[in-house]
């Protein structure tokens, strides 16, 4: 049977997109011993169709936990309700 309410159809919205955001964390070993560690944040630009990365933070690290830490740290200072918008945001 065919459907001949094309009103019902019609109302059909679909949910508008998410932009698109994202963090990187960047983890290297270095010749010491120690790690070189970044975080970046990646968001889309509607204006440019195109992905723009900030970077967070960058350090070296002599343990994971220090790893760990300089993550936890960047990422709950970046994203802080207090915190001061990231640029892009702007």
């Amino acid at each position: 049977m065919l459907n001949s309410d094309r009103r019902s159809t019609a109302a059909l919205q679909l949910p508008s997109p998410r932009p698109i955001e994202f963090c990187t964390i960047e983890l290297c070993p270095l010749a010491d011993g120690h790690f070189a560690v970044a975080v970046k944040h990646t968001v889309f630009d509607d204006a440019a169709f195109e992905l723009v990365d900030q970077d967070i933070a960058s350090a070296r690290a002599v343990t994971l936990n220090e790893v760990m830490a300089l993550v936890a740290d960047s990422l709950r200072t970046a994203f802080s309700p207090l915190s001061p918008p990231l640029p892009h945001l702007l």
